[in-house]
């Protein structure tokens, strides 16, 4: 089992993806889990909550709240679930600015 490592550097969270237990919930976590799904390309609320992210809209505002990465809600879809139901109007997220990859082009 891996746990959470605490960086104590002044990185910032998009930076920092430390390697945290798969299946956590911590705020830490999906912070992390939602930036690498993000930089695969755009993603669904449903993406997001298999992702074991239940409010995937709260922690996408406290992402661009810190200012590190711009976050934006691009579409809003009529999505099916797992289980046959369709569901109106679910978000569809994409990472539009990254402060990981402007440190790097530099």
């Amino acid at each position: 089992m891996t746990c959470l490592q605490e960086n104590s550097n002044t990185k910032s969270d998009s930076e920092q993806l430390v390697k945290l237990n798969p299946k956590s919930t911590s705020t830490k976590a999906q912070y992390s889990r939602i930036l690498e799904m993000l930089r695969g390309g755009s993603k669904s609320t449903f993406d997001f909550r298999r992702a074991g992210v239940m409010n995937p809209s709260m922690r996408i505002n406290e992402l661009n709240k810190k200012g590190e990465v711009r976050i934006d809600r691009v579409a809003l879809e009529n999505l099916y679930d797992s289980e046959g139901f369709m569901h109106p109007r679910i978000a569809l997220y994409a990472l539009i600015e990254d402060a990981k990859e402007t440190n790097h082009e530099g």
